[in-house]
């Protein structure tokens, strides 16, 4: 009679383990299942399925290039609506005798306006200020500091001081006669009388 219960004990236990495999295998069959699905579905999203390895090479060419196309065009776009694509200062060097705010003004440089479209019209714009100053020689417009500009300018000498209706004239070294009276430091140069314009002075 013990022996009979002792054999039903072993086959309960042996039933209990089989559920248990069973439950153990239907699991590994579900989660292999799930994990070919999901790579079912990669395979199915992926760009380069059935292409061969030059395909998948040229796709991801084209596909870099369009991405650092996109990327460039986004760095640009930021750049335009920042602040450092604007004139944020001026400054004019090289100056001795001559008005440096008359020399910005002449120039028409606008601050706040895009840096670029002026920079690109800096010949028209440095020919100006040569034009409109007696004084300067030559002008050039440089960048710097990123998006500030530096207007430089070198002078005719100043050689001798024209005597005309008891007032002094500067006599510039290209023969020019300046409007404006002399300054105090000029006073003392060479005086002139009866001076034409247009004739040079050797310095």
């Amino acid at each position: 009679m013990s022996n009979k219960k002792e054999d039903d004990k072993g086959e309960n236990r042996g039933n209990h383990r089989l559920i248990k495999s069973s439950k153990k295998e239907l699991k590994d069959s579900n989660k292999q299942g799930t994990l070919s699905t999901k790579r079912k579905t990669i395979n199915k999203l992926s760009p380069f399925q059935g292409l061969t390895p030059n395909e998948e090479k040229r796709l991801t060419r084209r596909l870099t290039s369009i991405l650092i196309t996109l990327t460039v065009g986004i760095l640009i776009t930021l750049y335009i609506i920042s602040p450092l694509s604007k004139l944020q200062n001026i400054e004019v060097t090289g100056i001795d005798k001559a008005d440096s705010q008359k020399i910005i003004k002449s120039s028409h440089l606008k601050l706040g306006d895009g840096l670029w479209p002026q920079y690109f019209n800096k010949s028209k714009d440095m020919k100006r200020v040569i034009k409109e100053n007696p004084r300067i020689n030559t002008a050039t417009l440089r960048i710097k500091q990123f998006n500030h500009f530096d207007i430089h300018v070198t002078e005719y000498e100043v050689l001798a001081i024209l005597l005309r209706n008891n007032k002094m004239y500067p006599v510039l070294s290209n023969g020019k006669i300046l409007s404006e009276t002399a300054k105090e430091s000029e006073k003392k140069l060479p005086q002139l009388i009866d001076f034409k314009e247009g004739e040079g002075l050797d310095s």
